[in-house]
């Protein structure tokens, strides 16, 4: 009995812990996702890149600053690739794939945008570049960083989502 009591009071202790950490979360800024936000990568400084798609199939990488205001954001081709976003970091840059070239031979290169925002586009001959993990699941790319970090809200009835920052206090 009296082991039964300690762990009930344990488990009660810890998810007051729990219950207080979500409550020290302060929401910091909201952005719209579209329809569905596929992949966030935070830059270390607040902000962060992601990946979204519309109800009509097109998609966008959108690289924000630390006050959610979108400071590069390419529309992609279409929303085929799967977490595209292979790092973002507002001391380097952002990359991630996309696809490329015309419409007879298109392939998957490698977008590179610096911290300045010029973008360059590399692509391997007859080959498809594609993020480490591609297409199975995440790409190593996190969505928090020291101060803080990102969650999706989705509508309940399914349509429209929106990334929103939260600091740790």
């Amino acid at each position: 009995m009296k082991k039964c009591t300690y762990t009930y009071i344990l488990m009660t202790a810890m998810l007051l812990l729990a219950t207080l950490a979500v409550v020290a979360a302060t929401e910091q800024w909201r952005y719209d996702g579209w329809h569905i936000i596929y992949q966030v990568a935070a830059d270390g400084t607040g902000g962060c890149a992601l990946y979204r798609v519309t109800t009509n199939g097109s998609a966008s990488v959108v690289w924000l600053d630390k006050n959610g205001q979108a400071q590069y954001d390419r529309v992609m081709e279409a929303a085929a690739l799967i977490n595209p976003i292979v790092y973002c970091s507002k001391k380097t840059g952002l990359a991630f794939t996309a696809f490329t070239g015309n419409p007879t031979n298109k392939v998957i290169g490698l977008v590179l945008v610096d911290k300045k925002l010029k973008e360059t586009v590399t692509t391997v001959p007859g080959k498809n570049v594609v993020p480490g993990s591609y297409p199975y699941g995440s790409t190593g790319t996190a969505n928090f960083d020291k101060k803080g970090f990102f969650v999706t809200e989705i509508s309940t009835n399914g349509i429209g989502s929106v990334l929103v920052r939260y600091t740790y206090k």
